[in-house]
């Protein structure tokens, strides 16, 4: 088996942080970032995601689909977009999520998936 084949999706979701600090000169952008991703066949998948004002809520209790409109009151931050990563484990999956530029002014949330059974 591959090193390639060992290593298993993560869900990167990115968002703003009222803590966040801006862009440093020396920094990757988001080019060298994916560039990255690419040679290593870590990066599989990504976009920047719409505002707040196109986003919906969608809830389903018995028969009712309640749909709200954004923005979400709740949300105290707001999502700039998503990646899907292949990484051996968290700690790599996380050392990649730190080289992209959002990391230092957003915060990024690494998810491992799981297979579904069945």
């Amino acid at each position: 088996m591959s090193e390639r084949d060992e290593r298993r999706p993560f869900l990167f979701l990115w968002t703003s942080d009222a803590g966040g600090e801006p862009e440093q000169p020396g920094d990757p952008g988001i080019h060298e970032w994916l560039a990255e991703g690419d040679a290593t066949g870590a990066w599989q998948l990504g976009d920047p995601v719409a505002g707040a004002t196109e986003a919906r809520s969608v809830v389903r209790r018995g028969a009712e689909v309640v749909v709200t409109d954004g923005p979400f009151p709740e949300f105290k931050e707001w999502f700039y977009g998503f990646d899907v990563v292949l990484a051996r484990n968290i700690d790599e999956a996380v050392d990649y999520a730190s080289k992209h530029p959002l990391a230092r002014h957003g915060r990024a949330y690494v998810l491992p998936t799981v297979a579904l059974e069945g």
